[in-house]
């Protein structure tokens, strides 16, 4: 291999370390059109089957989130989360 080859190799990974993959990007996104809420909900949409240990899923039939407001407190439930 040339030293050209290997040095385009080299630049061509430390730009792709550099760049967010496509969950990042949606969060970013999300809280730039949205708010800060909006990339929270998108951070929780993205976890999937995948992403956990086998039966997890079936385990864990809602998730519950309290935020507190100026108008006072407000809870939030999502069902099946893991999907």
């Amino acid at each position: 291999m040339s030293l050209e080859v290997w040095a385009l190799f080299v630049l061509t990974e430390s730009l792709l370390c550099l760049t967010p993959g496509p969950a990042v990007l949606l969060v970013v996104a999300q809280a730039l059109t949205r708010g800060a809420a909006a990339s929270g909900w998108a951070t929780l949409g993205i976890l999937g089957r995948n992403d956990v240990m086998e039966g997890v899923p079936e385990m864990i039939d809602e998730v519950q989130i309290e935020g507190t407001f100026p108008d006072g407190t407000k809870l939030v439930t999502i069902h099946h989360p893991i999907r």
